[in-house]
């Protein structure tokens, strides 16, 4: 039994080590993403002929595999656990593919062989691949909106106006507690909210200033409104709200 036990742990040990080592290379594959896109920025201002200093020798290559190669080798943090691991170690971790899409994400490929080694039963590498998509850094361009005019309103769910802040009373909920045994002549006409009103109250209710309902739970469903932000030209036409229209 002693045996068999040594292999089941050396074993367990050895792929271990594995999934430790595609976690390091992954992580440092993501800083590497990360790096270079803030990179991408500055490269896109040399492009344009910004003055970088003594940075502009650095920005000739862009996103490239050269430097997409020094980063992760860089960001790699347990060299070790990647020199036992992997096939060549350090130099066999390869960034195969690094470029910046015409959508604005950095892209990188990274392959390497990952040794491993079982007890008793030789070794072998198997080959793996990490892909990173991240989006670049790039800032925004006003002037590639369709139409700056257009501006963004915000319209609740099942609304009849839209309105042109999300501030507007008519869609803020304002909720407020009060006794559920002493309720003033305000909230006198108010019934039972029919999703939570079945249950048991802790003395307190909950009631809006615009509802005609009052609520056991702070959290019931009939407290929440869905409000939507588009774009004016998706409102299908709807009018302005009254109170917007006096701002």
């Amino acid at each position: 039994m002693l045996p068999v036990f040594i292999f089941a742990m050396l074993t367990v040990f050895a792929m271990a080590g594995c999934i430790r080592t595609r976690t390091v290379i992954y992580e440092g594959l993501h800083e590497t993403a990360a790096y270079l896109a803030e990179y991408s920025y500055a490269y896109e201002l040399a492009e344009k002929g910004a003055d970088m200093g003594p940075y502009a020798e650095g920005m000739a290559d862009g996103v490239s595999l050269v430097l997409a190669n020094r980063k992760i080798r860089e960001y790699i943090d347990d060299k070790g656990t990647v020199n036992t691991y992997v096939d060549g170690g350090m130099s066999g971790v390869k960034v195969i593919n690094a470029e910046l899409s015409d959508d604005g994400f950095v892209c990188l490929k990274v392959r390497y062989m990952l040794k491993i080694n079982l007890p008793f039963a030789g070794g072998s590498t198997v080959g793996c691949v990490d892909r990173i998509r991240q989006r670049a850094y790039l800032g925004y361009d006003r002037s590639q909106d369709d139409d700056d005019d257009d501006e963004y309103v915000y319209v609740a769910e099942n609304g009849s106006v839209y309105h042109n802040s999300r501030s507007c009373y008519h869609i803020r909920i304002s909720v407020r507690s009060v006794s559920g045994e002493v309720l003033d002549d305000r909230y006198s006409g108010l019934s039972a909210c029919r999703i939570c009103g079945r249950y048991k109250s802790n003395g307190v209710i909950y009631v809006t200033e615009q509802g005609d309902k009052y609520h056991y739970s702070l959290g019931c469903s009939g407290l929440k409104r869905t409000i939507y932000r588009k774009k004016k030209s998706e409102c299908g036409g709807l009018p302005q709200c009254s109170e917007c229209g006096k701002r």
